[in-house]
């Protein structure tokens, strides 16, 4: 910039409102992304959790949960967004609401997917383009 230029008006960004470390765990209210959720929340560099979970209902008792399971002098918050992955609107919704909230995320981890069960009678071949579309795809895009 030359000396003499106007300077461009100054604009506080969501990232200088919330400088810690941001983290999105999917399919975080129960089992194995629960837990992660967890240990990012006792991580002394991480500042903020957020749970995406298909029901809103299950991610609010997940965060209460969580936020029960740490030490009361933690400064880690804890939120939940609904996500479905897969669904191109739901991760327009939560990519949406990270960038007008933290303006930022440092920590994507993709534990969301879907099965069938063993019992279910749909056959495999069946089975194969739904599962793609959500485990793979779904998160593919959603990481995009």
């Amino acid at each position: 910039q030359q000396a003499n230029a106007p300077r461009p008006p100054f604009h506080l960004s969501p990232t200088m409102l919330f400088p810690g470390r941001v983290a999105v765990v999917t399919g975080a209210n129960k089992g194995i992304g629960f837990n992660i959720a967890l240990q990012l929340a006792q991580c002394p560099i991480t500042n903020h959790v957020l749970l995406a979970c298909r029901s809103p209902t299950l991610g609010a008792s997940a965060v209460a949960h969580l936020q029960s399971l740490l030490p009361p002098s933690s400064t880690t918050t804890l939120s939940t967004h609904p996500l479905t992955l897969g669904d191109p609107a739901s991760h327009a919704a939560l990519a949406a609401h990270l960038e007008a909230t933290y303006g930022k995320l440092d920590v994507l981890v993709n534990n969301a997917a879907f099965a069938y069960k063993a019992a279910d009678p749909t056959p495999f071949a069946a089975q194969c383009k739904p599962t793609l579309d959500v485990n793979f795809r779904g998160t593919v895009e959603l990481t995009e």
